[in-house]
């Protein structure tokens, strides 16, 4: 298909065959470490081995982006047990991100559970316990659904689902953002767009996709009632002649006239196609096709119709 015109936005769901969990673990670690986010040890990344409480508070303060200033503080804190991550301990307990285990003990080398890590990653993408966004028995469910990915399945917590979680966290848009977090950190100079652009190369290379889904969301305006553009694409969509493993769902709003047979004028739907033809589906769309809301519950229909992952 040709280029497709900026009256519609695409948004491509990715149906995808999970590789080896050691393989992708790496390729989320490697991708970090490019990043200049995530260290191994004398030992290697040890990805099999559960995260410290010192290991998951440096990762959150790196998404953060905060590891320069860190460099830089002269902050001190009350423990009489820490190590390496002390400048990061002593940042973090000044700026009332952590706690220790009692008084003089911060506990850096205990270790970390993935609802405490979800709670941490959600607070950076600008998620609240005290705004009632979550909790923390809630975190891991939450985060599945901010970062697209099922965190409920994982059997155990350890260095390498910390990296994988991490990576999404970079291509996750913080709440009220456009901008993902990683964009954000690249224009603070954190890392380099190339170090951005290679890291999600490996982040994706081990995933071998079986079909894919393409969502449609078609805003037609006077692009469609007075030229016929959201028309002409279809058309293009058509003549593309996706095969049987590509799915396209269409929803459409947001013009007062259609220039084609399929379409009701002044109405939102939702379409698919199916060998060349386009098939209604029932739907009762009440929201301008502007709200953030109908955009947000086109996707909320169409992921458990569909069993898809979003791969950004």
């Amino acid at each position: 298909m040709k280029n497709i015109r900026s009256l519609i936005i695409f948004l491509i769901l990715l149906l995808a065959t999970t590789p080896t969990a050691a393989a992708q673990s790496s390729s989320y670690a490697e991708g970090l470490n490019r990043l200049g986010l995530f260290s191994g040890t004398g030992n290697g990344y040890e990805l099999l081995r559960v995260p410290t409480r010192a290991e998951a508070l440096v990762m959150m303060l790196r998404l953060w982006g905060k590891e320069e200033e860190i460099k830089k503080n002269t902050y001190k804190n009350p423990f009489n047990d820490t190590g390496w991550e002390s400048p990061y301990v002593s940042y973090a307990y000044t700026k009332g991100v952590v706690n220790g285990i009692n008084e003089y003990s911060f506990g850096g080398n205990r270790p970390t559970s993935l609802n405490q890590y979800c709670s941490m990653v959600l607070r950076v993408l600008g998620y609240s316990e005290t705004k009632g966004d979550f909790t923390y028995e809630t975190a891991v469910s939450f985060a599945s659904m901010v970062l697209g990915i099922d965190l409920t399945k994982e059997v155990e917590f350890n260095r390498g689902t910390l990296a994988k979680i991490s990576s999404y966290v970079l291509n996750t848009r913080p709440k009220n953002q456009i901008a993902t977090r990683g964009e954000t950190l690249r224009e603070k100079d954190v890392f380099t767009t190339q170090g951005l652009n290679e890291a999600r190369s490996l982040w994706e290379q081990d995933k071998k996709f079986d079909s894919s889904t393409i969502l449609i969301y078609a805003v037609g305006s006077d692009l469609e009632s007075q030229q016929g553009r959201l028309t002409d694409d279809l058309e293009e969509i058509f003549r593309g002649q996706p095969t049987q493993n590509t799915k396209i769902l269409i929803q459409t709003g947001g013009t007062l006239k259609y220039h084609n047979k399929y379409m009701t004028n002044g109405a939102s739907e939702r379409f698919e196609v199916d060998n060349g033809q386009l098939k209604k589906h029932e739907s009762r769309i009440q929201t301008a096709a502007s709200d953030p809301k109908t955009l947000r519950d086109f996707l909320v229909w169409v992921k458990p119709l569909h069993q898809v992952s979003v791969i950004y």
